[in-house]
Formats: C-alpha cells, sequence, structure tokens
C-alpha cells in the first residue's frame, strides 16, 4: 500500500489521544492510543507504547513500527516511511466546528 493513510490525508486529521489527563514529562504523556476524529469514514488508529513500538491501523490493514519524540515533534516510522505528527495537549476543535482542545497528534511531513 505504500505511504499508509499519514502521508495523504494525515493534514486533515485530528488524531486524539484516549489516555487524556496524564501529568508529567511528555515522554508520559505522548504514549497511548490515537483515533482520528475530523473524518469518520477513515477508520485509523495509532498506539504508541511506552517501550517506543507503534501499531498503526487503517480499514483492514495493521503496520507495526516504532516511535519517538524531539520535544513536541513525534516521529513514527514503519515499512520504511516515517511520518512526523506535533503533539499537543490542546489539539484545536475548530476543524470539527467546535470550541476547545484535546490532547492529540496532527500531521506535518512524511519522508
Amino acid at each position: 500500500m505504500g505511504k499508509l493513510i499519514f502521508g495523504l490525508f494525515l493534514g486533515i486529521f485530528l488524531l486524539c489521544n484516549s489516555t487524556v489527563g496524564i501529568t508529567g514529562s511528555l515522554k508520559d504523556k505522548i504514549p497511548g492510543a490515537y483515533e482520528a476524529i475530523s473524518l469518520p469514514e477513515w477508520e485509523l488508529t495509532i498506539e504508541l507504547k511506552k517501550n517506543g513500538n507503534a501499531i498503526i491501523k487503517d480499514f483492514s490493514e495493521k503496520y507495526s513500527g516504532t516511535w519517538h519524540n524531539k520535544d513536541k515533534k513525534v516521529y513514527i516510522t514503519y515499512n520504511g516511511i516515517t511520518e512526523e505528527l506535533i503533539y499537543s495537549e490542546s489539539l484545536s476543535l475548530s476543524e470539527l466546528g467546535k470550541s476547545g482542545g484535546i490532547p492529540g497528534l496532527k500531521g506535518q511531513a512524511s519522508s
């Protein structure tokens, strides 16, 4: 499948962390399960584990990879592709026409 959903569509996805309320360093806050919420017809989940492993699921495909961060930039590598995302503790919900924010990831670039 070449590049996963990220490279094509992540700029319009909001990926929200279901492990809200964690305090501490970014290394403690970033791991968790993320789901695409801005386009409900797309099924995309990302699980970032504390040990640096990543599981990416889209529709019927499942990919294994690794992740690391440099400050708020999160890099996920799978199948020779590295995706760059930005972590936010309060990702704006304005793209969904709502106010407020929640912890999440937003796409930046693919390499």
